[in-house]
């Protein structure tokens, strides 16, 4: 077993160091400057735990933190207003309701503005989404069989997802779509439809 004498010296903390574990992470995963934060913040502090690192005072610790997400923007590396707009709209296919959107892009730590300008920018309507879902779901009108005897639970469904009731109970009780029309071509995650994406 190696004499205490032999171990490692904890590892000093500075700017590099800080440069590189966000570059590591920023070239794996999409991330907002507030994510990038807390995860850098979580790692040091683990270190730290661990005797990994050297004690650092936590003020300089948080500025070094700063100066390396302000970099990581100035290059492009994060692009907050770009990563809440691709994540609204990938909720917005999904068939999440505006409320939800917004929740999950707040708890990212996007700012009030940015989020709706997010999803403003889906150009897509809750009413537009609630239908998206049923359908991917088979919910209400998309149902094979037993729509009746399933109409309150679909209702529960789409409201779970974040929809009002009346918009709910509206489209579970819409009429059966037409198998002619573009809301049938089978637009399963809100992209192309099926028949024009297998060409």
């Amino acid at each position: 077993m190696p004499s205490q004498s032999n171990a490692k010296p904890p590892r000093r903390i500075n700017q590099a160091l800080i440069n590189e574990m966000a570059k590591r992470y920023l070239e794996r995963y999409e991330a907002n400057a507030r994510r990038v934060e807390n995860l850098l913040a979580r790692k040091i502090a683990r270190g730290l735990r661990a005797g990994w690192y050297a004690e650092v005072d936590p003020d300089v610790l948080r500025a070094m933190i700063a100066t390396t997400v302000a970099t990581a923007e100035r290059i492009g590396l994060i692009d907050d207003k770009g990563y809440a707009e691709r994540r609204a709209a990938t909720l917005s296919r999904r068939g999440k309701s505006a409320s939800r959107i917004a929740l999950d892009l707040r708890s990212r730590g996007l700012d009030a503005d940015l989020t709706h300008a997010a999803i403003d920018e889906t150009e897509t309507t809750d009413a537009e989404r609630a239908r998206h879902l049923a359908q991917r779901k088979r919910l209400g009108p998309w149902r094979m069989a037993a729509r009746a005897e399933n109409r309150d639970k679909d209702i529960v469904r789409l409201c779970r997802a974040g929809f009002s009731l009346g918009l709910a109970k509206n489209v579970i009780d819409a009429p059966m779509p037409d198998p002619d029309s573009d809301s049938c071509s089978a637009r399963r995650d809100g992209g192309e439809p099926l028949m024009k994406r297998r060409l």
